[in-house]
């Protein structure tokens, strides 16, 4: 299973086919942290696939299976697949962050709040912050959208000073392109 979702679309004959036929077999040990490939790259390979054009039901299915994964993964601390793992496959198969964070926003629990101070502490190693792109191609840059959720939207939760540098920096970043 895992050569077909790791392969080149280029290297199938009919990728999308095949993809579509065995997604389900693939996306079972994604979710549970059991596949033995990159989790991102399962995600852009759903995209190269153009899962979103599938039939209604598939495509209802695995929307299904993104909202409940993030629900449990956000519900599960520490769980089978890292945060920033999880928030890289669901923001890339679907083409956005911003729901994701909002269903985040959403949801106040300690183990909620756990995996936020995971990402924060992930993210801003060596200010990788700044630049964050997921996906197994960088295809999402998610810097912008990231930044100011957790600036604004969960800064409350998060018991780590570095936000707050951040912060500082972009501040004085914005005033100083304003007084240019």
């Amino acid at each position: 299973m895992s050569s077909v979702a790791a392969e080149t679309p280029g290297h199938w004959g009919d990728f999308p086919r095949l993809y579509r036929r065995l997604v389900p077999r693939i996306i079972r040990p994604v979710v549970t942290g059991l596949f033995g490939i990159d989790e991102e790259l399962v995600a852009s390979r759903l995209v190269q696939a153009g899962w979103t054009t599938w039939d209604a039901p598939l495509t209802e299915a695995l929307r299904d299976v993104w909202d409940a994964w993030w629900q449990t993964t956000l519900r599960t601390h520490p769980g089978p697949v890292p945060i920033r793992t999880a928030l890289a496959v669901v923001t890339v198969a679907t083409g956005g962050l911003s729901s994701w964070l909002d269903t985040w926003t959403g949801i106040r629990t300690t183990a909620a709040d756990a995996r936020l101070a995971g990402l924060v502490d992930d993210v801003l190693f060596e200010s990788e912050f700044t630049d964050l792109s997921m996906g197994f191609y960088d295809e999402y840059h998610a810097t912008a959208e990231l930044v100011e959720w957790v600036l604004t939207d969960v800064r409350d939760r998060v018991a780590d000073a570095r936000p707050d540098a951040l912060y500082r920096l972009e501040a004085f970043q914005t005033g100083a392109r304003h007084a240019e």
